[in-house]
Order: C-alpha cells, then sequence, then structure tokens
C-alpha cells in the first residue's frame, strides 16, 4: 500500500481516497457489507414531495425527451395543480 497525497494505492491498479477506504473498512466491520446502502444523503427514494406524481412525469419525459423543466413544471401544475420551484 502506498499513500500518495490523500489517495490510496494498492497494487499500482486501486485508486481511491483514504476516507473511503475507512468507510468501507468500517461498514464492512459493523455489517459485513461492502457496498453502501441503499439511500442517497439520508433520503430514501420514492418518498418525496413529487413521489405520487413520478409515473407522470417520466411519461412526459419520455415522451419528449428534450423538455424544459420550466414545461415540465407548467405540465404538473395544468394537470394536477401543483406549483413546484424549478430547483
Amino acid at each position: 500500500m502506498l499513500l500518495l497525497g490523500s489517495f490510496v494505492v494498492q497494487q499500482g491498479v486501486f485508486l481511491v481516497s483514504v476516507r473511503q477506504r475507512g468507510c468501507v473498512m468500517l461498514r464492512t466491520n459493523e455489517s459485513g457489507a461492502t457496498s453502501r446502502p441503499d439511500h442517497r444523503a439520508g433520503r430514501w427514494a420514492g418518498f418525496g414531495q413529487l413521489a405520487p406524481y413520478k409515473d407522470f412525469l417520466i411519461g412526459i419525459i419520455r415522451a419528449e425527451p428534450d423538455i424544459t423543466l420550466h414545461a415540465l413544471s407548467g405540465a404538473l401544475e395544468d394537470a394536477y395543480g401543483v406549483s413546484v420551484h424549478l430547483s
């Protein structure tokens, strides 16, 4: 193992940050799993404020892949009366 700045190089092929290596080792020691949990930033998929409209939004995006966020939010407001911020 070779420390290169804040990265760890093992056998010249594997390059990860020291923090990431520590997180994986800690997770492996605690639960035996090396993969990260099935959520991002503490949010579980499917429980956001737009979750009830997911199928509607995906349908519009599939029908018109180049749709803008402004047009997409307008379509949601027209169909369901839900006003959303573009961000």
